[in-house]
């Protein structure tokens, strides 16, 4: 039995880890041995996250308190043996870790997940998961840039390129004594 100055460190501990997350998504991880939630826990640590086991009903008087409020479509989702996981950064790349451990692990099950000021269905985060990387998204954005200017500057050389052959056969036949 938790002491009440263990259960408030925890929910300060909660609160604080939901407050510096991007994304935080909810996780099934009834059935699985202590090998395999570490395994989870250093892949996601690997890419900027961190799964916590929690207590439901402790997690639920965390998001109870003020400035949590944007939190509560997650209410339903607390049902069984409830891991949060908590990411960082690029959440793309933390939801296709997610989704690569649900596919492998058929006892793990992504529930919900909370982003950007909105509730996730697995359907969601699943797509989110199919999206390519920040940096990949990056250079296909910057390839069009790029591109759009290398065809403007074809376009506009094409005449005076033009010009230029002109100009260079007029002068070789001028030069050609037949």
């Amino acid at each position: 039995m938790m002491s009440r100055s263990q259960k408030e460190s925890m929910l300060a501990g909660m609160q604080q880890s939901l407050a510096t997350a991007d994304a935080a998504f909810l996780v099934h991880y009834g059935g699985l041995d202590v090998a395999k939630i570490t395994e989870l826990r250093c892949q996601l640590h690997a890419v900027g996250g961190g799964l916590s086991v929690v207590k439901n009903r402790l997690f639920l008087k965390a998001l109870q308190a003020p400035g949590y409020e944007s939190y509560e479509a997650l209410h339903s989702f607390f049902k069984g043996p409830v891991g949060v996981v908590y990411l960082k950064g690029d959440v793309g790349v933390g939801a296709q870790v997610l989704h690569t451990y649900s596919e492998a692990e058929e006892k793990f099950q992504i529930k919900a997940g909370f982003y950007d000021g909105s509730l996730l269905q697995s359907e969601d985060i699943k797509a989110l998961a199919s999206l390519p990387s920040r940096e990949v998204l990056l250079g296909k954005l910057l390839s069009s840039i790029v591109g759009v200017h290398r065809s403007l500057l074809f376009v506009l050389s094409g005449p005076s390129q033009q010009l230029v052959r002109v100009l260079q056969g007029v002068k070789e036949n001028k030069n050609d004594p037949s």
